[in-house]
């Protein structure tokens, strides 16, 4: 339910004239779908799925209060009522405490992994456009810049500083 929210947000986001565009150039259904509408929605699906494994780690009442505790056989234990039991029924501070933070461990690696996993993808999409820049720039720079005796470029053959990689 509290899901859905971020994917008709993230749906409502696509926008038309890319859909009609694909329309137009003779897309059908699953093609517009699978070309526009899922890179669109993609960063939202991706911190979804973050979410529902930080908080399918975080699981503790809901396996407690119906089973009574980690349930026969140990078939409802998540990794945070074993903390809970360790720490606080068998007594064992440091071990509950090395067991939070390996959690806290674990799911902060989850969440830098994501993170650089969306930075490479924002880096790669910046990327093709600087270069389509630069080399634009460039182009216009060797067409269009004269020195004083009308000859072509730009003197030295220098590019201008906006043209060069950083």
């Amino acid at each position: 339910g509290f899901n859905m929210i971020y994917f008709l947000a993230a749906l409502q986001n696509v926008p038309e004239e890319l859909l009609e565009a694909a329309s137009l150039d003779g897309a059908g259904p699953w093609q517009r779908f699978r070309h526009v509408v899922l890179p669109e929605v993609l960063p939202v699906v991706s911190f979804v799925v973050l979410l529902s494994l930080l908080g399918s780690f975080q699981l503790f009442e809901l396996p407690f209060i119906l089973l009574g505790g980690p349930g026969p056989d140990n078939r409802g234990l998540t990794i945070v009522m074993y903390l809970y039991q360790t720490g606080f029924v068998t007594g064992d501070l440091g071990y509950a405490s090395a067991i939070g933070w390996m959690l806290a461990f674990i799911l902060g690696t989850f969440a830098l992994m994501h993170r650089l996993w969306l930075r490479k993808e924002e880096d790669e999409e910046d990327g093709d456009e600087d270069e389509k820049t630069r080399e634009a720039l460039a182009e216009a720079f060797k067409k269009n810049v004269s020195t004083k005796d009308g000859s072509e470029g730009g003197g030295a053959g220098e590019q201008p500083p906006e043209c060069k990689k950083q």
